[in-house]
């Protein structure tokens, strides 16, 4: 049973979030053309390693040396910069970094210090190493590492209290369970609206192949300057995004408006940044990853998906039983790869040759009724970042070959990230990723700001065991970004 057709948008409250991103910049400030990004491969023109994985995050292949964690691969020294003399403060933006001697791999480790920490820094820019004083010793870290905003920190997370008193009046969203499906998003849409009913207004933004709304949902002040979008479960079998941004839609409205974070009340962030949700960009495919063939309507529609899989098991693409093949489900119902769909690197993508349950990229770019929509409204509320979350491996994705200004945004929102949930943040030099996203198109060719999360790490579809800790890294996400979007976008 499908929610019944388009919701019609209501009041927004005054209590949450959208975040205005303002045009695409010009190529000179950090747009670089695909040719000049090599594609898919997303090479970065700064490129370093990924720094220490946070407790509980699973180790990358191609581990550092020991002692070399959160900076720089040798082979891939960074571009020159005359020193510069000066005397601020910098923030620690990584799990872990290490302070040596020299700037050089080879020099002495003084002291590995973690997330957070503060130093005074009297020099910048010797070959991508800054000089910082520690114990009135002179020391040096890798700069890309470093921020001169201060990160987030425990007074910027929201109290224990806080969290405890939010979660007695959160019975609505089951997190409980595994499966969170396209009926109960309709439903939790339509108890969270009655019990809230000035908190938040939703929509339908386009209708899939089978018939199923693409909600919005829009929290936070209908007059706020500044818009943020969040977009979850376009990827079919990486449902538990949805379950997560719906259980922290609730959350955020549960919050009394005096709550403070980051020493600003919620009512004062959301009255000046709003959020746009689109908690589960592909209905379709999650029902045919829940339910196989008993989840999609259209009979020729489960003809096809019966069809290429004869076809891939018969060419050896999978040996998966039936079941399984549906259960591992990313595409849409149209077996198109909703997140190859886009129109940065398309022609350069090749992925699978077929439609099928994932990598295939469709006819053109936005030939989805999905995609185009969320196209369509990132361009008509032109937000100040977005960001995308996945499952899974703990880890943020952000490389994609951008530079400049540009660069330098998209670094500062990827700290505060990380400062929230201590997601592993990867690089292009060691994590290549596949082209035609949605964050390649939103950075590389609209100028926004973006990232990509990655919850849990277990396979997709993650076990229900997994949610608590998901919760627990990510619950002040919104207010961390709005409170990045305040003070740090135009």
């Amino acid at each position: 049973m499908k929610c019944a057709g388009r919701i019609t948008v209501c009041a927004l409250a005054a209590m949450l979030l959208f975040v205005s991103c303002g045009k695409a910049e010009p190529e000179g400030d950090g747009l670089v053309p695909m040719e000049t990004a090599k594609g898919y491969e997303h090479v970065a023109k700064v490129e370093s390693a990924e720094p220490t994985p946070s407790p509980g995050v699973q180790e990358p292949d191609g581990n550092q040396p020991p002692g070399t964690e959160g900076e720089p691969d040798v082979t891939t020294p960074p571009d020159t910069v005359t020193p510069e003399p000066l005397q601020d403060i910098v923030y620690v933006a990584v799990s872990k970094l290490n302070l040596r001697s020299a700037p050089s791999l080879e020099s002495e480790v003084i002291v590995q210090v973690k997330y957070g920490e503060s130093f005074v820094r009297i020099e910048k820019g010797t070959e991508g190493w800054d000089k910082l004083l520690y114990n009135d010793q002179e020391v040096y870290a890798y700069a890309e590492f470093l921020s001169e905003k201060k990160v987030a920190d425990g007074g910027d997370m929201f109290s224990g209290a806080v969290m405890a008193e939010a979660k007695k009046k959160m019975d609505i969203v089951d997190t409980t369970k595994q499966l969170y499906s396209y009926d109960e998003l309709c439903g939790d849409l339509k108890e969270l609206k009655d019990r809230y009913p000035d908190g938040f207004t939703y929509q339908s933004v386009g209708v899939s192949a089978d018939g199923r709304n693409i909600y919005e949902v829009a929290f936070g002040s209908p007059v706020a300057r500044k818009k943020i979008i969040i977009q979850a479960g376009i990827h079919a079998r990486e449902y538990m995004t949805s379950q997560l941004v719906m259980a922290q839609l609730e959350f955020y409205l549960s919050l009394l408006g005096d709550t403070v974070y980051g020493g600003t009340t919620v009512r004062e962030l959301f009255d000046t940044v709003s959020i746009h949700l689109f908690p589960m960009m592909n209905p379709d495919g999650i029902s045919i990853s829940q339910y196989g063939l008993d989840g999609i309507s259209d009979v020729l529609l489960r003809a096809d998906i019966k069809n290429w899989y004869d076809r891939d098991k018969t060419n050896g693409q999978t040996d998966a039983t039936f079941e399984n093949y549906m259960k591992l489900w990313k595409a849409n119902a149209r077996r198109v790869d909703l997140n190859r769909n886009f129109n940065y690197g398309f022609a350069e993508y090749s992925g699978a040759k077929n439609p099928g349950a994932m990598k295939y990229k469709g006819t053109a770019p936005a030939s989805e009724a999905e995609t185009a929509a969320l196209i369509r409204r990132t361009e008509e509320l032109s937000p100040v970042l977005a960001i995308s979350y996945h499952a899974s491996g703990s880890v943020i994705y952000w490389d994609y070959g951008q530079t400049g200004e540009l660069r330098t945004k998209c670094k500062a929102l990827v700290d505060i990230i990380h400062g929230v949930n201590q997601n592993e943040i990867r690089y292009a030099a060691t994590d290549k990723q596949d082209a035609a996203g949605y964050g390649d198109w939103l950075v590389m060719e609209k100028g926004i700001p973006s990232a990509t999360v990655e919850i849990g790490v277990g396979a997709a579809p993650l076990a229900a065991e997994e949610f608590a800790q998901i919760w627990e890294r990510n619950a002040p996400m919104w207010a961390a970004l709005a409170g990045f979007a305040k003070e740090n976008s135009r």
